[in-house]
């Protein structure tokens, strides 16, 4: 059916066509036998019904629109005055005109000359044969009124019947149409004022004539007007159905499309299109903003009755800015999607995100036999990194490291940033635990490397903690386990990976109530400080003591790195060194008393105290307190890099008072002869690690020796920590000479004590040396 309507609606339209120009050129050679025997003034009413086809009535349709001009006005005018053939001559010439001036496709042109022809001639043929030769009468009015419906109705149903036949739809219903009554007293009542003119130009002078154009101008540029305000309402209602229709899509292909299908409908009848070419000569179209690819709707710039080529590039333009404000909507609702999936930072998937992909993995596990793994990384020492080059840099490094960990895991898993510098792994497909930890390495081999931050090179390592599930698992608890068994590869020294296993579990269970019950501890001030006196050489006195802070946890004591490692978990450190700092200070005045001679006593901080605010007067308080014993802070080498301007900023403030500082555990750390040179340092410690086997181990005696002499030669005083036993004391009276700047401690000397035993050992240093006694 689709094929035969199309068939039928052409031989239909070339039918009326040919039955047209066959009508036109029979009445041409009767004409031309005659001679042409009518004034050739006659002739200026071709153009004018080129001129009056420019106005027509608009009979609106889904697929365009029919339209019945008002040059029949000029047909009753020819047909009153004329013989039947001559006025066919000049209508069909009019109605050439008429088409070349038109701007329709030719197939629409050819087509529209054909019903005009038809139709005029049915109309003269009519006027003809009932008016007979009465001339002026009312019985002439009548013909020509018959003469004008039978021309209206004519157009009107070639027209219809083609257009049912082209669509495919039932005639009868194509030719129901509720506006034909009133378009048709419309034009009956205009062609009347053709008739008139008729009535004029034989009675009166011809020029008279030209005293009915201003009614019929005015009449037209009416019907005009009001073509285009109803098309300028039509396309109103297009644009508002078309707004309303984009913004329930969800695609920017529904949305194109939509714009395509309502420009169509926006211009109807006129030919357009979406197509990535701007317009050319004779087009006119807008450009739809589709971010990097440019699309056009592009259509023929042409002249109609209810639009103008500006008309229709206004109309465009609105359509693009509906498009525009869909497209930019779909636009934003992908970036807010993005942005409530993904990091903003780092763009990696986010924390939510990656808990529902893991829900959505361990959901597939528990419908067919699988595994999941989750990688939880953690960066060693990103937060110095933020306290030494600023939160901009730390973010730009988080940045380089996201790309690293993405290219390194690639197709295999999803990375995700939880937070801080905190990234995790989602392994859907892990086969075999070797390919896991091929994965691992290369993780770890990935992120250790050297970054350039701030102009400078920073080391960065990685901590991973991998756990495993079968589908038994929720996300929460699959992910925390991967979090404990992280935690657990940095207490076991960092930069390495570990696998969960239910005792790490309860282990971190157990940090977490260790740090829970020191929060406690620390604020009814339940720990204790004892004290280790520190022997010069030169003259076996005790000439200083370190403060060491302990704890007793349910009558047990918590060893000092268990719960400083606890403390710097929990953010305690600064709290834990203030506390320590008072009970120094509240001891001071009996030690004071005990000891004779000068006495220095030395306190351990760390580098998140150095950073704290408010350390500067702590310290000032505690050294007020002391009176007359000096304060020393002992610094861990693992703890400081020298090069931290915070860290630097607060040595000079409190050393430009009085305070002076000690390197402790030097040697075991990152680059402790450069840390001579950068921090104010006035003690060395040597870590008891390089007195461990003196008496037994001669090389270990010569790097001793080679760390005094570098101390003493840089101006330093030397305490070397971990004498335990006698030996080692003689191998180093044998190996260094003896000076006021060496120093020795160690449990061989004495042990930690309370403040109420070190005062004894005070008292009794006085009467007996302590390494004579030794």
């Amino acid at each position: 059916m689709d094929t035969v309507q199309p068939r039928a609606s052409r031989i239909f339209d070339r039918t009326v066509v040919a039955v047209g120009v066959a009508l036109a050129l029979f009445s041409a050679t009767i004409s031309v036998a005659g001679g042409l025997d009518f004034p050739p003034a006659i002739w200026l009413a071709a153009p004018l019904i080129g001129v009056m086809a420019r106005f027509p009535l608009i009979f609106e349709r889904p697929s365009g629109a029919i339209e019945i001009g008002f040059e029949s006005c000029v047909l009753v005018f020819l047909v009153t005055l004329l013989e039947p053939h001559d006025a066919m001559v000049v209508w069909a010439t009019g109605t050439v005109i008429s088409q070349a001036m038109s701007n329709f496709r030719k197939v629409a042109k050819i087509f529209n000359m054909g019903v005009t022809l038809v139709g005029g001639a049915a109309a003269i043929a009519i006027v003809d044969l009932l008016r007979g030769n009465v001339r002026a009468t009312p019985h002439e009015l009548a013909a020509v009124a018959l003469g004008c419906t039978a021309y209206f109705l004519l157009d009107y149903a070639i027209s219809e019947v083609s257009i049912a036949l082209e669509e495919g739809v039932p005639v009868h219903r194509q030719l129901r149409q509720p506006d034909v009554a009133i378009a048709l007293a419309c034009i009956v009542a205009v062609d009347s004022l053709g008739y008139l003119a008729a009535l004029v130009a034989r009675t009166m002078p011809v020029w008279s004539v030209a005293l009915l154009a201003v009614p019929i101008v005015t009449l037209l540029v009416a019907v005009k007007s009001v073509a285009r305000g109803r098309e300028t309402a039509r396309r109103m209602g297009v644009l508002f159905d078309v707004s309303t229709q984009v913004q329930a899509l969800q695609t920017e292909l529904g949305v194109l499309a939509a714009m395509e299908s309502g420009g169509r409908r926006l211009l109807k009848g006129s030919r357009l299109e979406m197509r990535s070419e701007p317009p050319g000569v004779g087009e006119v179209g807008t450009r739809v903003n589709r971010g990097t690819d440019q699309r056009w709707l592009v259509t023929p710039g042409r002249r109609r009755t209810r639009a103008t080529p500006a008309s229709d590039q206004q109309n465009l333009d609105a359509l693009a800015l509906v498009g525009d404000e869909a497209l930019a909507r779909l636009h934003l609702t992908r970036e807010m999607t993005h942005l409530a999936q993904h990091d903003a930072l780092t763009d990696l998937v986010n924390r939510a995100s990656f808990l529902r992909q893991v829900d959505a993995a361990l959901a597939s596990c528990r419908m067919r036999p699988g595994q999941v793994a989750v990688l939880f990384c953690d960066l060693d020492g990103f937060k110095t990194v933020n306290d030494w080059f600023g939160h901009a840099a730390g973010d730009a490094l988080l940045v380089e490291v996201a790309h690293t960990l993405r290219d390194c895991i690639g197709r295999r898993g999803t990375v995700a940033r939880l937070g801080g510098d905190e990234f995790a792994v989602l392994v859907e497909a892990a086969e075999t635990v070797d390919d896991l930890r091929a994965l691992t390495d290369g993780v770890l081999e990935a992120a250790d490397q050297r970054y350039e931050v701030g102009g400078r090179c920073v080391e960065i390592t990685t901590s991973v903690g991998v756990a495993f599930s079968d589908g038994a698992h929720s996300a929460d608890q699959l992910i925390r386990n991967a979090d404990i068994a992280m935690y657990e590869a940095k207490f076991a020294g960092r930069n390495r990976v570990v696998e969960y296993h239910p005792a790490l579990g309860r282990e971190r269970v157990r940090s977490f109530e260790q740090a829970e019950a020191l929060r406690q501890a620390l604020e009814d001030r339940e720990l204790t400080v004892v004290y280790q006196p520190v022997v010069q050489s030169s003259t076996d006195r005790i000439t200083g003591i370190e403060a060491l802070a302990r704890w007793t946890l349910n009558g047990q004591a918590v060893p000092p790195d268990v719960f400083i490692r606890v403390a710097e978990e929990a953010g305690l450190t600064s709290i834990l060194g203030e506390l320590v700092l008072e009970m120094v200070a509240a001891d001071a005045p009996a030690m004071r008393a005990a000891s004779s001679g000068e006495l220095f006593i030395s306190v351990n901080v760390s580098a998140q105290q150095l950073r704290a605010p408010g350390f500067v007067a702590s310290v000032l308080r505690a050294r007020d307190a002391l009176g007359e014993l000096a304060l020393v802070l002992e610094i861990t080498e693992r703890q400081v890099v020298g090069d931290d301007p915070m860290v630097s900023s607060v040595i000079g403030q409190l050393e430009a008072n009085g305070i002076r500082f000690a390197l402790d555990d030097f040697g075991i750390g990152y680059s402790s002869i450069g840390y001579l040179q950068q921090l104010a340092v006035h003690v060395l410690k040597t870590d008891r690690l390089f007195s461990a086997h003196i008496d037994t181990d001669p090389r270990s005696m010569k790097l001793l020796v080679s760390m005094v002499e570098m101390g003493r030669a840089l101006g330093l005083d030397v305490v070397i920590e971990g004498i335990e036993r006698a030996a080692q004391v003689d191998e180093l009276r044998r190996h260094v000479t003896f000076s006021d700047n060496l120093f020795f401690q160690g449990y061989l000397l004495a042990v930690p004590a309370p403040v109420d035993e070190t005062v004894r050992q005070l008292e009794s240093a006085e009467k007996q040396p302590v390494l004579r006694a030794v």
